[in-house]
């Protein structure tokens, strides 16, 4: 045997180990988990039928997900078993204010018989439906007049008896200086104040105010309480739903005829922990404002997904308002989304180590068509876990181990033999 041929054989025992040991290295990779197993829940999709498609979320998805509705994805399953994902972004259905703002010159101010009077140029006859006014005052409570002109020569009042106030102590810094009326059109408006002492006005905007509806539903309240903390001064509402909901506005009932201003907390609960003493409960607070008889008993704020409610009203020295209940509402969350490929579509959602989804049509909104059909979904859909096999090594198998001391003795005693038989 020539020492080239001794060489070679050598290469094919170490090449042939080799590949054995790395084909037993395959065999211990633990196969990845699907990408749908990360979620909880899933619920089919259908009425897909063109590449853009709008969803409304049902009511009963919220209590599964998480607050900031991250753990929500839109999986498709193909014909070749791949998993792919549909982009999708979150519209918000609540109402829109839209403001625009008038230029104006303020161009005299004057008094006339207890009464002062400030007049606002318009550049042009423009649609005005609120002025609000600065004031160096922090205290005062006045009523106003608004009228509108063509010449300065003929007014026509727009609004009268319309009380403005501004309160600022050391329980309080409150101001309500938005005097709205109904659309008008005229070059010239005239605020008449009613006041003992000069109003000075330090600023001014003149606007046309407008909103677009939204979609509200209607909450059904389980539980209402109200109690009164004497020290601290203030009255306590707790009110909770029978399941998380999207809030975003609250309507109060005040039998109370008087006049009342009183500082208002919105709180919702954000979390629990049980302690041997029993449950502590984390509030974070949604909104703080005032609660008063000049304006509407309501508060709009965007949408937060909780159960159960807490809402601090200040008396200071006032008593209680009587408070008789409280309306609840919320704006559905409306998804809109792309499809590009053929496959069995679901909402996949329950993920605690859910993140923000990124995807690019949250560039070009202004792509995506206006008017889209609404797609359906089915019963919810509890994904069931399939945990990974665990994967023994192969030197921890007995068998396994003898089978392959075996194989390697087989083919070391092959390759000497043919040696040997080729040394003779």
């Amino acid at each position: 045997m020539t020492k080239q041929s001794f060489t070679l054989k050598r290469f094919k025992v170490k090449y042939s180990i080799q590949v054995l040991f790395l084909f037993i290295a395959l065999f211990n990779v633990e196969k990845l988990s699907a990408q749908m197993q990360s979620y909880d829940y899933r619920r089919e999709i259908s009425g897909i039928t063109d590449t853009w498609h709008s969803l409304t979320l049902p009511n009963e998805v919220y209590q599964k997900m998480r607050p900031d509705l991250l753990d929500m994805r839109i999986l498709g399953i193909t014909a070749e078993n791949d998993t792919i994902e549909a982009p999708f972004l979150r519209q918000s259905t609540s109402e829109m204010q839209v403001e625009k703002e008038i230029p104006f010159k303020l161009i005299n101010g004057t008094k006339r018989e207890g009464s002062y009077y400030f007049t606002f140029e318009m550049p042009t006859e423009m649609l005005v439906n609120q002025i609000i006014l600065d004031f160096a005052q922090s205290n005062f409570d006045w009523k106003v007049k608004v009228e509108g002109s063509q010449n300065q020569m003929e007014w026509f009042t727009t609004v009268e008896n319309y009380r403005i106030l501004g309160i600022e102590n050391a329980q309080t810094k409150y101001k309500f200086t938005n005097i709205v009326f109904s659309d008008a059109k005229f070059r010239y408006f005239r605020v008449c104040i009613n006041s003992a002492i000069q109003p000075e006005i330090v600023g001014a905007k003149v606007n046309k105010h407008a909103f677009q509806a939204g979609e509200y539903k209607n909450f059904e309240v389980k539980n209402f309480t109200i109690t009164t903390d004497k020290k601290a001064k203030q009255s306590i509402i707790e009110l909770s739903l029978p399941t998380a909901v999207p809030i975003s506005y609250l309507k109060f009932a005040v039998k109370n005829t008087f006049d009342y201003y009183r500082p208002i907390t919105v709180q919702y609960l954000a979390d629990s922990t049980k302690t041997e003493n029993g449950y502590i409960y984390q509030f974070n607070t949604i909104t703080s404002c005032t609660l008063t008889s000049l304006e509407k008993n309501e508060i709009k704020f965007s949408n937060v997904v909780c159960k159960k409610l807490k809402i601090i009203i200040d008396n200071a020295d006032n008593e209680p308002l009587q408070i008789a209940s409280v309306e609840v509402k919320g704006s559905p969350d409306k998804i809109v989304a792309r499809f590009t490929q053929k496959a069995s579509y679901y909402l996949v959602y329950g993920n605690a180590n859910g993140t923000q989804a990124n995807y690019d049509i949250a560039i070009f909104q202004d792509k995506i068509p206006k008017n889209i059909s609404e797609m359906q979904l089915a019963e919810e859909q509890t994904i069931v876990k399939v945990a990974a096999p665990k994967v023994v090594p192969l030197f921890q198998n007995k068998a396994w181990l003898w089978g392959i001391m075996g194989f390697v003795i087989v083919i070391l005693g092959w390759f000497s033999f043919q040696m040997i038989k080729n040394k003779q």
